[in-house]
């Protein structure tokens, strides 16, 4: 049964890549966090020093459905950086969750009438957030 589906053009992909190019410099894995009103993607480095989380709502895509109220999973970021290196004829992606087989789905549909699919496993997990207080910081 698929959790979440959401399905963007180019433009989106364009942004994804150059997101995800960017987390991977900071940390190795990606949590991934979607409810019905948002799309959360977190990494923190290995030193748990640095976090960073970026949000996508659902205007962001051309379709957003997510058929449970919180869907977590957390899973490498290396291998999604290499799904989103070349985007160049991509003209829509989709990512789905897939609870029973425990796999984020990422589908590109190609400007040529192709498509290909990736399948990453994914580890359900505990979101992290950072705590820290204004009133401790300089």
């Amino acid at each position: 049964m698929s959790t979440l589906e959401a399905e963007a053009g180019y433009e989106q992909a364009k942004i994804w890549s150059s997101l995800f190019k960017a987390l991977v410099k900071l940390g190795s894995e990606l949590f991934i966090e979607a409810n019905q009103d948002q799309l959360v993607m977190r990494t923190l480095n290995a030193a748990r020093s640095a976090f960073v989380t970026t949000k996508f709502d659902p205007s962001h895509f051309e379709k957003f459905q997510s058929n449970s109220e919180t869907s977590r999973c957390k899973v490498f970021l290396k291998p999604v950086v290499a799904v989103f290196k070349n985007i160049n004829l991509v003209q829509k992606f989709k990512i789905h969750f897939d609870s029973d087989k425990s796999i984020f789905g990422i589908d590109f549909l190609c400007k040529d009438g192709s498509s290909k699919s990736f399948q990453l496993k994914y580890e359900n997990c505990d979101i992290l957030q950072a705590v820290y207080s204004k009133e401790d910081c300089p």
